[in-house]
């Protein structure tokens, strides 16, 4: 099961990034028997949060007013006229994933989903936000839809490489699991990693 890459006190490659629950990987190997979610969260959830209390009693707190800048001036590119509102364009993303990267793959469809999400990628410009002061739906649905993107490009990237079936991944045209992929697939920003388990 994919998901944020975690140490054994909940800690990330990204300083005082620490996670619980389904957003990491890892934890369960190839799949995640019913209600383990749930312990998953007690005991992660108690790790993670204890492990981040603790690093941020010796984290400098300094604001980056440039990253900050810099992160205010790309929202506030987001707010513009366009062709697609955010909701329909995150109906359009689960669509696609449901029908080209759901329970059954095969590289076919998988490289379909691929390219779709690129050009979706793409796509993102057309997005129409309105500027409304107060609670902005269209805001908060287009940040979701821009990570939403870029998260099922590195799940469909994961799907291509990984040439068998196992756990929760079924390929149709590598049905059988294969002992040289007892391995984890680790996207990072500029490469492919794998680790043995």
């Amino acid at each position: 099961m994919g998901g944020l890459k975690i140490n054994t006190d909940g800690s990330s490659s990204l300083k005082n990034l620490f996670g619980a629950g389904e957003v990491c990987g890892g934890v369960h190997g190839a799949n995640r028997l019913g209600g383990n979610a749930l312990a998953d969260t007690q005991v992660f959830g108690k790790i993670s949060g204890e492990s981040a209390s603790n690093a941020a009693k010796t984290t400098e707190l300094k604001t980056n007013e440039e990253q900050v800048l810099k992160e205010a001036s790309r929202i506030e590119s987001i707010i513009k006229k366009g062709t697609i509102k955010p909701q329909e364009f995150k109906n359009k993303i689960k669509s696609l994933m449901w029908e080209k990267v759901a329970i059954v793959r095969d590289e076919e469809t998988l490289n379909e989903a691929l390219k779709e999400l690129l050009e979706m990628q793409k796509e993102l410009e057309t997005l129409d936000v309105g500027s409304q002061k107060q609670y902005n739906s269209d805001l908060v649905t287009a940040l979701e839809v821009i990570n939403m993107v870029e998260i099922c490009i590195l799940v469909v990237k994961s799907a291509i490489i990984r040439r068998e079936s196992r756990g929760a991944h079924f390929r149709s045209d590598f049905p059988e699991s294969k002992d040289e992929w007892k391995k984890s697939i680790v996207l990072n920003k500029n490469k492919i990693e794998f680790e043995a388990r």
